[in-house]
Formats: C-alpha cells, structure tokens, sequence
C-alpha cells in the first residue's frame, strides 16, 4: 500500500489498497473501503456466515462531497448478494476527485429489495 502526501489543499492521502480506519465488523459481516491510489473507491464485503435463512446481503460505498447544505452522496454503487454467497464481494467503484472535499464510506444491509436504510462503517477522505 503506498501512502502520498496530503496536499496543501487538506485533501486526504492517496491509497492504493485499504483504506485505513474504514472498516466495520458486524457479527458475520465486515466492510472496509478500498482504492486505487487517486482514481477510485470501492467497498470490499466479507460475508462469513449467516444463522438466518434465505435473507439476501447488500453492499454499498458511497462518495460524500461536502457542500453549502454539508455532506451530500453524490456517487453510489450497491452489489446484491443472494443468500449462501459467503465469501469476499467488491461493489463496483466510485471517482475519487482531486482537490475535492470528500469522504467515503463502505456500508451493508438486509433485504429482499434495495434497503432503505444501512450500517455504515467511519467516513475516510
């Protein structure tokens, strides 16, 4: 993983790999966000293992850009896994933008549709 120098603009280190200080554990589930250097964002999701049947999993990593009205998601990729897809999944990616006020965040949830509300892991640049 290579770490470049924030800017004098106070935009957040480059990183190519994990993202330090991203991840959630929840029970059988983990969320972490991952990058390509200054170019991308993705959430990574590990499904373990689930005691209840037959709930799918959803994946997501959002792009927050903060603005007059304060953080608004202005990017947003969501990967749905069927029931008994344990195992490592990557949602697509989103744009990381230089010289941007912006953070991002990997998120999952339940449900048979696109859920409506989500556990979110810590806000990284």
């Amino acid at each position: 993983m290579s770490d470049h120098e924030s800017s004098e603009f106070g935009v957040a280190a480059c990183y190519e790999g994990y993202i330090p200080n991203s991840s959630l554990y929840s029970g059988n589930v983990s969320v972490h966000v991952h990058g390509s250097a200054c170019t991308t964002r993705w959430a990574r999701i590990v499904w373990d293992d689930n005691n209840s049947c037959c709930t799918p999993l959803w994946g997501k990593i959002e792009r927050q850009v903060n603005g007059t009205y304060g953080w608004q998601t202005t990017h947003s990729k969501t990967i749905k896994l069927g029931f008994g897809a344990f195992g490592t999944h990557y949602t697509d990616t989103v744009p990381w933008v230089q010289y941007s006020d912006q953070r991002f965040r990997a998120c999952y949830s339940y449900g048979s549709t696109l859920p409506s509300t989500w556990t979110c892991g810590p806000a990284v640049g």
